[in-house]
């Protein structure tokens, strides 16, 4: 097919701003929408946690049926760990409910919380695992979730994270007693301070691989280093922005053609720069030099809105996935069966006619 290039018309300019704001609004929709979900929802998911309660192993095979957005973070050692989980449980902690809390109900419903409970095992001490997520938003535009490394009780030999985990947790704690006490003396504005222990934090998140990370440095994640009077106040500032543009609007005028050509260089020499620059991730945030879980923020979202909820369906695929394996078993062993039974001879009538006059032969002694 044809490329279709874009026609501007000086009678029907772009409106890139207003296509901008139409997404914001859909935005909106969603979000509104999940705060409604997770009301209808919140019963649900408690009567399922309790039929949960009297089914063995359940997350246990729901975790092995993941999606690939999740199975990818998943390592054999990390799947042996995780056969001790015993509960699962998922909540906004933002908003509330109840005809009492309606007006109340502001809160970000992309906010959320992951609380894990697990069985003695071999790996850690811990019986609770819960990581929060803060949904943020910076003044330079950027919006996503944020949280702060929860450490675990590793028994000896078994970190499945090979002490990441820990100085991640060790730095951060460093970092933020050192800005606690910044504050407290009236110089703490700037980001949060170089701690000792940074400098080997970096090295090691440099030396890791795709596939050498485990799912349970996933609790070390902390996103951007973003307050929540940050991002309170880019909001207000958002919310501004938007208002004024409801009540004003934006006129976009169509660029004269000499305009359009500059427009179109700059925008040449800005697609070559990116380019050269794309191998140098140079439009990575500074904080994910010290991420040992990068992709932490997609992970939270899929365990959330994914695993969470269609935990029962996950289930289900797992014991029809290991009733086509039986089958499959079953199957393989009668072909085994077919292909050592030997089909008697075809013989013609002289061969019945000299069998039928053999004498037979003697037994032997035992």
């Amino acid at each position: 097919m044809a490329a279709i290039t874009p026609v501007h018309d000086n009678n029907t300019p772009v409106m890139f701003e207003e296509l901008a704001e139409l997404e914001n609004d859909f935005g909106d929709v969603e979000v509104e929408i999940l705060r409604k979900q997770d009301a209808l929802q919140t019963a649900l998911f408690a009567k399922r946690a309790a039929l949960l309660v009297q089914i063995p192993n359940f997350w246990a095979l729901v975790f092995e049926q993941a999606p690939p957005e999740i199975d990818q973070y998943i390592s054999p050692s990390d799947s042996e760990a995780l056969a001790a989980l015993t509960s699962l449980e998922v909540t906004r902690f933002e908003i509330a409910f109840g005809p009492a809390s309606e007006a109340a109900n502001t809160g970000d419903p992309r906010s959320v919380s992951f609380k894990f409970e697990f069985a003695e095992n071999e790996f850690f001490d811990n019986t609770v695992l819960e990581k929060k997520f803060w949904f943020r938003r910076a003044k330079d535009g950027w919006t996503g979730l944020v949280s702060e490394p929860v450490n675990i009780k590793w028994k000896a030999g078994k970190d499945l994270t090979d002490g990441m985990l820990q100085l991640a947790v060790t730095v951060w704690q460093r970092q933020k007693a050192q800005a606690a006490a910044a504050a407290a003396a009236g110089t703490g504005t700037g980001p949060l301070p170089h701690v000792a222990g940074y400098d080997r934090l970096v090295r090691k998140v440099k030396q890791q691989t795709p596939g050498s990370i485990s799912f349970f440095a996933w609790f070390g994640f902390r996103g951007r280093d973003l307050s929540a009077e940050e991002s309170a106040e880019a909001t207000k500032a958002e919310e501004e922005r938007r208002e004024k543009w409801k009540n004003e609007g934006v006129v976009v005028e169509e660029p004269s053609s000499e305009k359009k050509k500059e427009k179109m260089e700059e925008k040449k020499k800005d697609d070559d720069e990116e380019d050269e620059s794309d191998d140098e991730d140079d439009d990575s945030p500074p904080e994910m030099e010290r991420e040992i879980f990068p992709g932490g923020e997609d992970l939270a979202v899929s365990l959330s809105e994914d695993l969470f909820p269609g935990a029962i369906k996950y289930f289900t695929e797992a014991h029809e996935d290991d009733n086509m394996s039986e089958d499959y078993v079953e199957s393989e062993e009668e072909q085994e069966t077919e292909a050592v039974t030997v089909d008697p001879p075809v013989l013609d009538d002289e061969d019945l006619i000299n069998m039928a006059n053999a004498r037979p032969a003697k037994r032997k002694r035992t």
